[in-house]
Formats: C-alpha cells, sequence, structure tokens
C-alpha cells in the first residue's frame, strides 16, 4: 500500500501580520496614541485664541483681533478641519495596530488604507503648513513685533532685541515640522510595505 500523503491546504481568508510588520504596528500605535494628545491640545489651543482677549490687557486684545482679521475667516475652520483629519488618522492607527498587533488576522487590512491616508495627510499637511509660515513669514515677524509692542511690561526695544531671535525660530520651526512629517510618513510607508508583503506570502 502506498504511504498516506497529507492532501495540500490552502489559507484561506487574511492572515495575521508577520513579527515585522507587528513591531512597526507598535510605533505607529505610540503615534497614535501621541497624535491624539497633540490634536486635543491644539484643539484647546484654538479655542483658547478665540476667548484669550477677553482675558487680556485691552491694548493686546485689539492687536489679537488686528491678527486674527489680517489672518483671514478661512483660517479657523481650516485649523478645525485638520484637526478632525488628523484626530480620525489617530483613532485609526490605535484601532488598526492594536489589531495588528494582537495578530488578529483582520488587523492588515484595516490598518494598510489608514497608512496610506497617513502619508497623504502628513506629506499634505506639512508641505502646506511650511508653506504658509514661509509665504507670511514678514507678515508673522510684524505681527509678534506689534503683539510685544502692545505689551506694557516690555520694555521699548524688547522687540528689537527679540527680532532676530523670533525670526530664527520660525526657521528651524517650519524645518522641524517638516522633517517629523517625512519621518512619520516614512514610518507609514515602511509598516504598509511590510503589511503588504505579509500578506503576500
Amino acid at each position: 500500500m502506498d504511504a498516506y500523503t497529507a492532501p495540500e491546504t490552502t489559507h484561506s481568508g487574511p492572515r495575521p501580520a508577520s513579527i515585522r510588520a507587528r513591531v512597526l504596528a507598535v510605533f505607529c500605535l505610540i503615534l497614535g496614541i501621541l497624535g491624539t494628545l497633540m490634536t486635543c491640545f491644539s484643539a484647546f489651543s484654538v479655542i483658547w485664541s478665540q476667548v484669550a482677549p477677553s482675558f487680556m490687557d485691552p491694548a493686546q486684545a485689539e492687536v489679537m483681533r488686528v491678527i486674527h482679521a489680517q489672518q483671514g475667516w478661512w483660517v479657523l475652520p481650516f485649523s478645525l478641519l485638520q484637526l478632525l483629519a488628523k484626530m480620525t488618522l489617530s483613532v485609526g492607527l490605535i484601532a488598526g495596530s492594536t489589531l495588528v498587533i494582537a495578530h488578529k488576522p483582520s488587523g492588515p487590512n484595516l490598518l494598510r488604507p489608514v497608512l496610506i491616508y497617513g502619508i497623504i495627510l502628513e506629506l499634505g499637511v506639512g508641505l502646506l503648513g511650511v508653506g504658509y509660515a514661509a509665504f507670511n513669514f514678514t507678515t508673522m515677524a510684524d505681527q509678534f513685533g506689534e503683539a510685544m509692542a502692545a505689551t506694557p511690561d516690555l520694555p521699548p526695544n524688547f522687540n528689537e532685541s527679540t527680532g532676530p531671535i523670533f525670526g530664527t525660530m520660525m526657521v528651524v520651526g517650519m524645518l522641524m515640522m517638516l522633517g517629523w512629517a517625512v519621518i512619520k510618513a516614512a514610518l507609514y510607508t515602511a509598516t504598509w510595505y511590510s503589511l503588504r508583503v505579509s500578506q503576500a506570502d
């Protein structure tokens, strides 16, 4: 009699992610948690910037109102839309990464579109933010000077000495913001590729 040969089996349905993909998902989970916290803090900052003039010195409050008027009506709704988009990404990262780390077969299918969304959002918002700050560099520096000059407790020439420092800080901040967006986009890309490879094996 011929020796028994076990029938070949094929995998049906989605497969769990590989170890490398799960390690990368841990970093995505951390970014999701940090993103949630930062989005909540940013939302509080946006709301505070709208009500802060009520608690300021009258001269400073007037400067803040002028600054808000110069920024345009679209800045506030755009900021809120951006915060909503980032919160959606953070929640998606937390949910998808948790399933991938838990070795659930449905995890990769949930996390992959979230990662693509994250790549587009991070690079888009990063480039847009840097472009906006660079385009309005002079205006923002003037607004900073007006706000400082309106503070009665500061010396008269305070803005002249801090202006160059403020400009340098703006440039460094723009570069750091763009660099951080590129790092996150690279992590999302690596995670997406790892999930795709592990599903193709």
